[in-house]
This record gives structure tokens, sequence and C-alpha cells, in this order.
């Protein structure tokens, strides 16, 4: 939503014509007559757009048919959802359920967490979302704490001794979304990427029990690890919020998923770029080696040029590939 209008006025209309979900980017022309600005939600591709006389008009949309032969009309929107957590917290977050008829055993699932921490999941368009959409799967999207737009105070509620009470926020997830009708308790995996990735690597080894799949890309495998071999520009302020390696070794111990990984039970995807300056690819290699040591069903995908994420588009289809290929081995 994007309202306009002067500084100190009692009402601001709503702009309207623009998709409902993430107003970006906004950039006021010279003269202030007129404002550029991005706009996108779960069923519209991020499109540019200017605001002028009160109206806003796309400029430039991308077109999905043409460009990949896939039909906006199958795209599926979010929903806003909340549940309680261990401790009375409210989580809110986004649910998204595929098209057409529903399974009689229910829909499979996925909880994908964002990462960060300090970040958050909103109505934006997420081709990633969208292709496990159309393969079937139904689709959290929690806002844990720890993520950004809930106060400061949600924001800090995550950090050192309290890392894993972010993790019982997404067992509280798996909880809820289980125990809705239209959803196969049974069937449930788990994603992330960056410290989302981190977040599944903890949910596979704190709570074994919930999960049929999981699948965690460039995620941290062990805080002291991650800390020595991150870039050197990022250690300082990532110490300040994860705690200091010689202070926290007992905590670290406790937080790192690699540590506890012989509570591990679910299949798991890992995903890594071999030049990621901020989750080194070592950390994905520690979490194949323990797992492979414990004889767990464990597939790792590596991606000589990649760094802290897949922005190649040869690469992200070889992403998306092996992550629905590896979902329908285990998911069923």
């Amino acid at each position: 939503m994007l309202r306009v209008g002067p500084i100190g006025a009692a009402e601001r209309p709503v702009v309207e014509g623009l998709p409902q979900g993430v107003v970006s980017d906004l950039a006021w022309s010279a003269d202030s007559a007129r404002l550029a600005l991005v706009a996108a939600g779960p069923t519209a591709p991020a499109s540019l757009f200017i605001w002028e006389s009160g109206a806003a008009r796309p400029v430039w949309r991308p077109d999905p048919q043409a460009e990949a032969g896939i039909d906006p009309e199958t795209f599926r929107p979010f929903e806003l959802v909340a549940w309680e957590s261990f401790d009375g917290a409210r989580i809110a977050g986004w649910m998204a359920r595929p098209a057409g008829p529903e399974p009689a055993s229910g829909w499979p699932a996925i909880v994908w967490v964002h990462g960060g921490p300090a970040s958050q999941t909103r109505a934006n368009f997420r081709a990633d979302m969208q292709m496990l959409l159309a393969h079937g799967y139904a689709v959290l999207m929690p806002n844990v704490r720890g993520s950004t737009g809930y106060g400061r105070t949600f924001t800090l509620s995550d950090e050192h001794e309290r890392r894993l009470d972010s993790v019982r926020d997404l067992a509280a997830g798996a909880a809820w979304f289980a125990a809705r009708p239209e959803i196969d308790a049974g069937r449930i995996a788990v994603i992330g990427q960056s410290y989302g990735g981190y977040m599944v690597n903890a949910a596979v080894t704190e709570h074994p029990e919930l999960w049929r799949a999981a699948v965690s890309y460039y995620g941290i495998a062990d805080f002291a690890t991650l800390l020595a071999n991150t870039g050197p520009w990022r250690r300082a302020h990532r110490s300040r919020e994860y705690g200091d390696p010689d202070a926290h070794e007992a905590l670290f111990a406790r937080i790192s998923p690699v540590r506890n990984i012989d509570r591990a039970r679910a299949p798991l995807l890992l995903l890594h770029g071999r030049r990621d300056p901020r989750v080194p690819f070592s950390e994905s290699e520690q979490m194949e080696q323990a797992l492979r040591e414990r004889q767990r069903v464990v597939a790792f995908e590596t991606f000589d040029y990649a760094g802290h994420g897949f922005i190649r588009p040869d690469d992200r289809r070889r992403v998306y590939t092996a992550v629905a290929a590896f979902l329908a081995t285990h998911m069923g």
C-alpha cells in the first residue's frame, strides 16, 4: 500500500492501481511532480510504476508468459496468519495453498525460513515459493523472533542464549500448520537460505520428529567456525549478535547444529557456492561430512562460481530442479 500527500496532511489517499503487496525503491523527480517506484505482490512480479497527478501507471511489467512460458494466472496468493509460540509470543507469517482440489490426505507442506535474521518475509513476489506451490506443496513463511518489522524488542529477542527460541517458534509454526485439516501432518519439510539455512540445520537437530525432509541453502553449521572463516568485515558485528567464540564456547556448543548432529533424522539437501564470503563453503561441508559419518541421508549441490546466493540463471534453474527432485523423492 502506498499513500501520497503533503507532510502534516490529516489524510493521504491510498494510491490506486498498484498490486497488493510491497512498494519499494521510491524516487522523486527533481520538481517533485512525479514519483517512480517498484511494486510487487505474491501474484505480481516486480514492476515499475510512475505516480503523477494522484494516479499511478505502469511503465514496465515483466511478461512471465512470453519470457518463461508461465501463465501468471497460476500464481497463488499469500494469506497473513499467526500462531502462539512456546512462551505465548505471537508469531506472524504468510501461508499459501496450491491450486486445484485438496488431496484426500491433505497437502504436503513446506515451512520456509527467511535469512538475516534481521529481515522479514513480506507479501512480495517469490519465484521459488510459486515453484513449490506449482509442485503441489502448501507453504508457510514465518517471521520468527529476530525478524524486523515487529519492534526492536522482538528483533533483539533471539540473541546469544536466546538463539534457540527462534527455532522453537519455528517448531510451534510447524505444529500449527500440521494441525490444519488441509495439511498432511506427516509430510512437512523445512527450507531456508543463509541464516534461514542455519534455522533448517538447527530445526533438524533440535526438533527431528517434525520434519519429513529439509533443504539448507548456505547455512551455518558451527558459529565458532563461521566467525573464524567469514569475511573479516563481518566478524565484529556478527560476534555482537551471535556471541564471542572465547566467551561463549559453551553456548556455541549448544546452538551449533553440527555439534548436535546425532539427533538429525530428516533427509537433508545442502546447496552452497564455493565463493561464498559470508557463510563459508566449509559450513555445509561440515554438515555433509557429519551426516555421512552417521549414515544419514544427505545430498550436496555445489556451485563453483556462486557467492552468497545464486544469481546466475543457470544456477537458479539447477537449484530449483534439485530442490523439486529432492522433495519429490523424500516427501512422497
